[in-house]
């Protein structure tokens, strides 16, 4: 590894993972370099994206540029190749395409996941990525939206019912336009309890909403250049869509050529989602001077984070990022790493409930004024969960911009809701005692 007064710790992915990792080694500025690589130049709070497929204008407020310090330096591009010492970053603007070395002595891949457009930006794959050109991105799909006749949504999990609520509001003047939700047999939300299922169904129905309960499957084009889908129950079943939204989950940005051929990471650590299988204490089998955090990362044995929180959440995120950070400096230091058996990631929320209850914790919105909120086995219906939602927003990026204060009273909330899922827990499944005669 190469050798320097102050080791460079590079940090790939400026997501929830990536800024948590870097804002924690800020606090070691003084022992360490840190270099972090995007593909876009400013951070975008996934949560909320979806409202901006509707309201571009919004994305102004869930979004910044990646800032550099005098310890702290950001490199805009994607890295193509990552040696034991040594990565490769590319950057693309237009048709000129450059690359520049960064060497290391410690990495935190923290890639995360990737949505299919337009939740997730196609431009950075080919040039810089702006807010402005984000922007008009979203602003290109809200116009085919607003002149479509149908449109297709397929996936009935959070995002895709967040996602057609969105689009209720947005085609609600438009006489024609028709919107279908294509979902598992088991119907809307199937991970979450049955009360949130029925009210999103419910809700969506009375919108007029057309809920397919059967997987639904791309089978061509038609001569209009729309698109068509079948039915895996009934071949016959056919939609014929003007524009389609894939809502059918994430996939892991774990499992990388970059890491395979430049030798980081053997082929036979690579798991079918696109996640890396790695040690509990983040770092990679055959390199100890390599983590990966976040949704790039499975840690196997006891802590199964998919096993507990079910869906990837930020939280998860950011808890992973700053323990890779912790132990990045151990490594550096000589002592003993930490486990993510005995650190946050574990302790909270998972052993702050009984073993296996993990409680969920879930905030869906249905547009501005309604949603959906489960604690536990508690589920909330209608206005709160909407206003709930709102706060996550607001106090989720100001947090994410590390902003002292309201990070901490972010984390305070977390901390008092998830202890109010517990309690909801022990209450509604506690075994009632008979009335006694």
């Amino acid at each position: 590894m190469p050798t320097r007064m102050k080791p460079t710790v590079l940090v790939v992915g400026g997501g929830f993972a990536g800024r948590a990792t870097v804002r924690a080694l800020d606090d070691y500025g003084e022992k360490v370099r840190v270099v972090y690589v995007d593909e876009k130049p400013f951070f975008e709070f996934t949560p909320s994206i979806l409202r901006c497929i509707v309201q571009p204008q919004r994305l102004d407020s869930i979004t910044f540029d990646h800032d550099e310090t005098e310890n702290r330096r950001f490199a805009l591009g994607r890295v193509t190749l990552i040696t034991p010492s040594e990565a490769t970053v590319e950057r693309r603007e237009g048709n000129r395409v450059t690359f520049i070395s960064v060497p290391y002595d410690y990495c935190v891949w923290a890639t995360g996941v990737s949505f299919s457009e337009p939740i997730r930006s196609s431009q950075a794959y080919n040039e810089p990525c702006t807010i402005h050109k984000r922007s008009s991105e979203l602003e290109r799909y809200r116009t085919k939206c607003m002149v479509a006749n149908e449109i297709l949504i397929v996936g009935g999990g959070p995002i895709g019912v967040e996602l057609c609520a969105e689009l209720v509001a947005l085609t609600k003047s438009q006489e024609n336009a028709r919107i279908t939700l294509g979902c598992s047999p088991r119907g809307l939300l199937p991970r979450l309890p049955d009360k949130a299922s029925k009210f999103a169904e419910d809700w969506l129905s009375r919108k007029a909403v057309r809920i397919v309960r059967s997987r639904l499957f791309p089978c061509g084009v038609d001569d209009e250049g729309k698109f068509k889908y079948t039915s895996e129950s009934d071949p016959s079943f056919v939609v014929i869509a003007d524009v389609v939204f894939d809502c059918t989950g994430a996939k892991s940005n774990g499992a990388s050529d970059a890491l395979i051929v430049g030798g980081v990471v053997d082929e036979k650590y690579l798991r079918r989602d696109g996640s890396i299988d790695i040690r509990d204490t983040l770092q990679t089998w055959d390199m100890p001077h390599f983590f990966v955090a976040g949704d790039a990362a499975h840690v196997d044995g006891e802590l199964d984070l998919d096993r507990f929180a079910c869906e990837k959440t930020a939280y998860a995120a950011e808890e992973a990022g700053k323990l890779a950070a912790l132990n990045v400096v151990r490594l550096m230091q000589g002592e003993r790493l930490v486990s993510a058996q005995s650190t946050a990631m574990k302790c909270y929320p998972v052993n702050a409930f009984p073993f296996g209850q993990f409680p969920r914790l879930f905030v869906i919105s249905l547009y501005k004024y309604d949603g959906i909120l489960c604690l536990g086995p508690l589920v909330i219906c209608g206005k709160l969960p909407a206003l709930t939602k709102f706060l996550i927003e607001f106090l989720g990026v100001e947090s994410a911009k590390w902003n002292g204060f309201w990070a901490f009273i972010f984390r305070s909330l977390e901390y008092i809701t998830y202890l109010l899922a517990y309690l909801f827990q022990i209450l509604l499944t506690s075994p009632r005692r008979p009335a006694m005669h």
